[in-house]
């Protein structure tokens, strides 16, 4: 075998053996290492590079000059992606002891920040109890501070609109936003039957840890991929059972709430639809279930643009005003009122 042959068998093998390592981060979260205990790299012409060496200095003006350069992907030593997973729930946990002190509106949105970010990685690793245990107390805490101030709704529902994290985490938390806020002003339900079913909310797509994120942003899936996803009430049903204390009914609301999705195609079809005797279909389900089509129906997605508030709520109206009118035009008027507020 040639030196070259040879040379090049040796660089197949690193290459393979660094994809087998390295871990995929963002900028921001590489600004949280200071310095990186091993090599930065990035991927290129099927390649790894080095772009930052073990023990350098990370700071903005680094990563300013990487992004001018070109470079879009970081990965870094599974090692180093566990000091930045400890840092963040440190950080988590610092802001959550102290939403109440100071700045109670700069302390919720960083708190918001980080929950996406813990998130993020509970997807990752669904079965962690350590981090579900963590990310449901530290959620509870953000909860109470909610009800306590209703009118930074809007301003964090903007805040969460400008970070960067994956629709699948961001989402849940702007339709558990203006989910909470309606409730609210509804009036129908005590301060911890809101608490509880803004936490529901919350977590109820938890089982789309379950789905390949190449997936999600895919327009046209084939049924199999579809059915995957469709499961996913019933796999975050399976993953928060018995782990965390959401009661009986509010376990349901996780199960159904995908129920909608199935009225909106039989719309589409223009098909009769009602819902299957075993499905226990109430108010807070239809709530929860029609935040979560609002959100998803605005929201811009990998492979299409958002739509308008007013063509989501044709929609809408078309899938609960029947059973629920008067809930309805409270909801209407809420959402003109939240989006003014805006902007």
């Amino acid at each position: 075998m040639s030196s070259k042959a040879s040379q090049d068998s040796i660089n197949i093998l690193k290459q393979n053996l660094l994809a087998m390592q390295l871990r995929e981060v963002t900028f921001k979260d590489l600004l949280l290492l200071d310095m990186p205990l091993d090599d930065v790299y990035t991927f290129n012409d099927n390649q790894f590079f080095v772009i930052i060496s073990e023990a350098t200095p990370i700071t903005r003006e680094l990563i300013k000059s990487l992004l001018n350069e070109g470079v879009k992907t970081v990965f870094i030593k599974q090692k180093d992606l566990d000091v930045i997973n400890n840092k963040l729930k440190n950080e988590l946990l610092r802001v959550t002891r102290g939403l109440s002190v100071g700045n109670a509106k700069e302390n919720g949105v960083k708190q918001i920040n980080y929950l996406s970010k813990n998130m993020a990685e509970l997807y990752k690793d669904p079965l962690n109890d350590e981090n579900l245990k963590t990310q449901f107390q530290c959620t509870t805490n953000l909860s109470k501070l909610l009800i306590e101030h209703r009118s930074f709704m809007p301003e964090f529902y903007t805040e969460l609109q400008k970070q960067s994290h994956h629709f699948t985490i961001s989402q849940p938390m702007m339709a558990s936003l203006l989910l909470m806020g309606f409730l609210q002003q509804f009036r129908l339900f005590h301060e911890k039957d809101i608490e509880m079913i803004f936490m529901t909310s919350y977590f109820k797509d938890i089982g789309m840890s379950f789905v390949p994120e190449e997936k999600l942003e895919k327009k046209g899936l084939d049924i199999f991929d579809r059915k995957i996803i469709g499961k996913h009430a019933e796999n975050s049903l399976s993953i928060l059972e018995g782990r965390v204390p959401f009661s009986r009914n509010h376990l349901n609301i996780i199960k159904n709430h995908h129920y909608l999705n199935e009225r909106i195609k039989a719309i589409y079809k223009n098909e009769n639809f009602e819902p299957s005797d075993k499905m226990l279909i109430g108010l807070e389900t239809t709530i929860v279930a029609v935040m979560d089509v609002l959100v998803a129906m605005i929201s811009d997605r990998p492979y299409r643009n958002g739509q308008t508030l007013f063509q989501s709520l044709e929609l809408i109206k078309k899938i609960m005003a029947d059973d629920y009118p008067l809930e309805y035009k409270a909801l209407v008027n809420y959402l003109r009122y939240f989006f003014t507020k805006l902007g």
